[in-house]
């Protein structure tokens, strides 16, 4: 969950491909829309965000562990 213009971005893109993560695109409405958000969540194991991203996951019905 990380826009390309944070400064932190290359590590957050990088660092997964580097021991053999994949990544996935998601466009800004779906990233900003929980219940989006939380249907794209199938499959994934780990995922960076802020607290605010995090609060609209469990808002939508996401009660921890993969979506």
């Amino acid at each position: 969950m990380t826009s390309l213009s944070f400064d932190i971005a290359a590590l957050e893109l990088f660092l997964p491909l580097s021991v053999g993560a994949r990544w996935s695109w998601w466009i800004r409405e779906t990233a900003g829309d929980g219940s989006a958000l939380l249907a794209r969540l199938e499959g994934v194991t780990a995922m960076q965000a802020t607290p605010s991203t995090w609060r609209m996951l469990v808002d939508a019905g996401w009660r921890g562990g993969r979506g």
